[in-house]
């Protein structure tokens, strides 16, 4: 499979996961601060500073360009089915008919959005700096249909991930909470001492992955009714992403991305070449 990252240096390299070989890069020409593979696995969106990019994977080719209404970073990007949304520093959720190249719908929050995830074909969910999760019907993004106060008031929400059967949720003090796709919350948990820059649910429903502001990385076993076993180790991270049957954990571990299997949590490969910190990375399998 096809691993992709992107770092504080504006590049976006393509990498041969078993050859651990960069097959392609791009000058993405700033910070990249998210990237979503698209579900037939032939094209990537990448977001960072008054942009959003959409990039045909087989060579690396631009295909469309977005640009926010006023200066702002992009905070998070999402590739679905029919649609590509965003969030943004200017509140805003958006949705984009990503082969025609235009705004399908806009919504504006009363706070900085800076997550977006589909937990299900019909539910979209964003994350704003309020500690709320808002929950909206993608066949009408008029409003939200359900907003949940997940954290405190002033403590926002970091980032939303899910699976088949759950939705993970962090924020900046570092609290993990799992829900069911009711939105029933399950489990929550103090899981690091400094905000959590991502969670991600393995696509097997059985772990959920952190990496944090402070320098640990961590991945939750955990069944409906309790929290079964915590991992730990020392990384800098700031972001991570399973593959599609929840074998491998790609961690973007400072300069060096790492390919570990979450079995035995040991390194199996890694992937250097990147001149800063690496923000952002994906896994195409």
């Amino acid at each position: 499979f096809v691993l992709v990252t992107g770092a504080y240096d504006g590049i976006i390299r393509f990498w041969k996961a078993v050859e651990q070989k960069c097959i392609g890069q791009i000058d993405f020409d700033t910070t990249v601060c998210g990237l979503s593979v698209s579900p037939n696995k032939q094209f990537l969106a990448a977001c960072g500073y008054n942009q959003l990019r959409i990039y045909q994977i087989s060579n690396q080719s631009i295909q469309q360009t977005f640009k926010p209404d006023s200066d702002c970073c992009f905070s998070s990007c999402l590739f679905t089915k029919d649609l590509l949304y965003s969030t943004s520093e200017d509140n805003y959720l958006k949705a984009y008919d990503s082969r025609q190249a235009y705004n399908v719908f806009s919504y504006k929050n009363t706070s900085v959005l800076n997550t977006v995830c589909q937990p299900s074909a019909t539910s979209l969910l964003v994350g704003d700096q309020q500690g709320r999760m808002l929950q909206f019907d993608v066949r009408n993004l008029q409003k939200p249909i359900e907003t949940i106060q997940a954290f405190d008031l002033d403590i926002g929400v970091r980032h939303i991930s899910s699976s088949s059967n759950y939705i993970a949720a962090c924020d900046a003090r570092g609290i993990l909470q799992i829900y069911d796709q009711s939105l029933q919350l399950i489990h929550s948990v103090q899981a690091h001492q400094d905000q959590i820059m991502k969670c991600k649910m393995s696509p097997n429903n059985k772990f959920v992955a952190t990496c944090s502001c402070d320098k640990t990385c961590k991945y939750f076993e955990f069944d409906q009714s309790k929290i079964l076993k915590q991992h730990e180790f020392q990384s800098e991270a700031l972001d991570l992403d399973f593959n599609g049957n929840g074998q491998f954990l790609l961690i973007g571990q400072e300069k060096c991305p790492k390919l570990y299997n979450c079995e035995g949590m040991g390194v199996v490969k890694q992937y250097g070449g990147h001149a800063k910190l690496v923000t952002a990375v994906g896994l195409v399998d």
